[in-house]
């Protein structure tokens, strides 16, 4: 048993998060709580392949964003193929390999705009992604995320006995 503290130079928190509780058991946790930001956007931004992709999540993570989400080709190619998820064709730009769902959070609309600004920018100089769309509706906000969690379902859709295996 491992008792993680947040000060220690070696924290395992992070391990923990990022392998999604894969690589140990939390019998117990302490939690601090922060209030709930009074807004939200979504950038989806648009890759030629994965590997560009992942090398954005680098700049991304300088903007400090609430979430980033890897969608790749498979699970692009089944929505296409979906008509459950029409609605969501704007999202797509031509035909990349990859898409990043981020979401960014704020308490003002001037605060929002500034980090959505220096996001975009970013990326924009490191040359890194094709194209980027911004939603702003908490509906259509909704929607994606919708489409993201349904990524496993499509995915195990796939006709045969050979399946992807999510990870």
């Amino acid at each position: 048993f491992v008792d993680i503290n947040p000060h220690d130079r070696f924290n395992l928190s992070k391990m923990i998060v990022g392998s999604e509780g894969t690589l140990c058991v939390v019998t117990k946790a302490k939690i601090n709580l922060v209030p709930v930001p009074k807004l939200k956007a979504l950038v989806v931004i648009n890759f030629r392949d994965v590997i560009e992709a992942c090398e954005a999540t680098w700049e991304i993570l300088q903007h400090d964003p609430a979430a980033v989400e890897l969608i790749g080709s498979m699970i692009i190619d089944k929505y296409r193929s979906n008509m459950g998820f029409d609605h969501l064709r704007e999202i797509i730009d031509g035909q990349p390999d990859a898409l990043l769902v981020v979401e960014v959070n704020a308490n003002t609309t001037q605060e929002l705009e500034s980090k959505l600004d220096g996001l975009e920018k970013g990326i924009a100089k490191k040359k890194l992604g094709y194209s980027s769309k911004r939603i702003m509706d908490k509906t259509r906000q909704s929607s994606v995320w919708e489409f993201r969690k349904a990524g496993l379902g499509l995915l195990m859709s796939t006709k045969g006995d050979s399946k992807p295996l999510p990870f």
